[in-house]
């Protein structure tokens, strides 16, 4: 709690104050940071027509994603049961997202005609396994390695151009969070 207040620049009272205990803070950080992720991915996912423009999106989106936050939940959900419900609505959006996605694409003739849902399930479970790789930063350039393994399972999941959607993935516009995140990984190494 001392961490938290620190860098709110608060005192430990005033954060005990509104958010209780260390479980409670947790639960609210994790809330506010999925509903970020979420409100602002869906609003750019409507706004483009591509089904592959939509995926290389969510793939560029999701490799600025906070993992250390899921990952931290994902341990924590092991030993508070009552977190587990949120690590669940997690796994379940995310895939519930791919999947959409994914149907979007089908729809439009851009990906082969094959269960979305399922799909979505091992597209999820690389991302998870490829962001702890990122957290734990154990291997050169986590983020390209991310990101260049989702392109390649993406195109073999759906049957479409690999190149199409690394292309797309290259016009997705950088964001200063992801560029700042980048600068501090460069200046960690």
């Amino acid at each position: 709690m001392s961490d938290v207040a620190r860098r709110a620049r608060t005192s430990p009272g005033t954060v005990i104050y509104y958010f209780g205990t260390k479980h409670q803070l947790f639960h609210q950080a994790i809330a506010a940071a999925d509903a970020d992720f979420y409100a602002s991915l869906w609003p750019e996912l409507d706004e483009i027509e591509s089904g592959t423009a939509r995926l290389a999106r969510l793939i560029h989106r999701s490799s600025t994603s906070d993992w250390v936050l899921w990952v931290d939940l994902w341990a924590y959900a092991r030993r508070h049961a009552d977190m587990l419900e949120a690590s669940i609505d997690f796994h379940r959006r995310w895939c519930g997202t791919i999947a959409d996605v994914i149907r979007h694409g089908q729809l439009r003739g851009e990906f082969s005609a094959r269960d979305a849902k399922a799909i979505a399930v091992r597209f999820a479970a690389l991302s998870n396994g490829l962001a702890i790789r990122m957290v734990l930063d154990d291997c050169p350039a986590p983020r390209t390695q991310y990101l260049a393994m989702s392109v390649e399972a993406a195109a073999l999941e759906l049957d479409c151009d690999a190149d199409e959607l690394r292309r797309e993935l290259a016009a997705v516009p950088v964001e200063a969070k992801t560029e700042q995140a980048d600068r501090e990984t460069e200046e960690a190494a």
